[in-house]
């Protein structure tokens, strides 16, 4: 009879584990060192981006000298690029990705983050990001959130 709590304790930890539903987030990384061109449309959605003729129809390569300085290298054979372009603006605005998410088989969570200075600029700037996710999730809905 001293076993039985313990027995039931291990017994309900075992039926909580095997009714997990798993790890849904989604595994990405941003592409660094592109900006923008100034001649491409400015997208009213999210960019999906599926080639490299493609990524450099909207973006160019930011290169500069040093450690970290070349552009990420994209391989459309695995990957493609999903892009958050925003409207110009002289106020310095950050935008991070929270996380990604699958919600359903064929649906995924974007979580963003913006932060806007209320400082005004002397100059313009067009805040974007370019996340880089493995080809599977390519045909999936994407929904967006702000926090």
């Amino acid at each position: 009879m001293r076993h039985c709590p313990l027995m039931l304790l291990l017994a309900s930890g075992l039926f909580t584990a095997s009714c997990a539903t798993g790890n849904r987030a989604v595994n990405y990384s941003e592409a660094r060192n592109y900006f923008f061109r100034n001649d491409a449309k400015q997208p009213a959605d999210l960019l999906i981006i599926r080639s490299q003729a493609e990524l450099e129809q909207y973006f160019g390569e930011a290169a500069f000298m040093g450690k970290g300085g070349e552009p990420t290298k994209i391989d459309f054979s695995k990957h493609f690029v999903v892009a958050k372009v925003l409207p110009v603006t002289n106020h310095l605005t950050n935008i991070s990705l929270r996380r990604i998410k699958r919600s359903s088989d064929k649906c995924l969570i974007w979580v963003w983050h913006i932060a806007v200075n209320d400082t005004s600029l002397a100059y313009s700037i067009q805040p974007m990001k370019l996340v880089v996710l493995d080809k599977k999730y390519e045909r999936y809905q994407l929904v967006e959130k702000v926090e």
